[in-house]
């Protein structure tokens, strides 16, 4: 008893050292509602306490597509869109898009965005709408865009940190360490 007290203060200290803010790490899942190809992948890393990407990229019909600069430039456009209010940043409100709009959505070589380029967008809204507020990139490179364009929606889920289920698996050992003790020597 008196050795398993001496543990608890190291273990206060340790939890109380100060939580160093990580960009959390989102994967993109899309779904097709005309043209094709489906994205083969896409996700982004968002740094919370500089309200700012790390990485954003998107793989479509053998494109990848940086848009890291383009969520960090976006500009700051007010209270547009109910699921963006709270947003106070142009790259906030990206964020906002990705993770909080429910009819969010992607396209694909859209001819509005460019029609000799590649050009990959994540918009929020109605697809087609007039007003429109988003994330685009225009990647040089192929003399003309394929000949297919692509929509659809899409959903970001953040992936849970490696160190998080060490803490919490480490926790749980501290927390079962008596009942463990007591079924494998059988006191109780």
């Amino acid at each position: 008893m008196r050795r398993s007290m001496r543990v608890i203060p190291f273990l206060l200290a340790i939890g109380a050292l100060p939580a160093l803010a990580t960009p959390a790490y989102y994967t993109i899942a899309f779904t097709l509602t005309s043209g094709s190809p489906l994205p083969d992948s896409g996700s982004f890393y968002y740094d919370s306490s500089t309200l700012t990407f790390t990485s954003f990229d998107v793989v479509w019909d053998g494109d990848a597509f940086d848009l890291t600069s383009a969520a960090n430039t976006a500009p700051f456009l007010g209270p547009v869109a109910s699921c963006v209010t709270s947003g106070t940043s142009g790259p906030q409100q990206v964020f906002l898009i990705m993770t909080a709009c429910p009819v969010a959505y992607w396209e694909a070589n859209g001819s509005a965005v460019s029609a000799t380029m590649p050009s990959f967008l994540f918009d929020e809204g109605a697809y087609g709408t007039v007003f429109s507020y988003g994330v685009v990139v225009i990647t040089p490179g192929l003399p003309t865009a394929p000949p297919t364009t692509a929509t659809g929606a899409f959903t970001s889920t953040i992936s849970p940190e490696p160190s998080s289920w060490a803490l919490m698996l480490i926790g749980l050992g501290l927390v079962m360490r008596k009942r463990i003790s007591a079924l494998l020597w059988g006191i109780g």
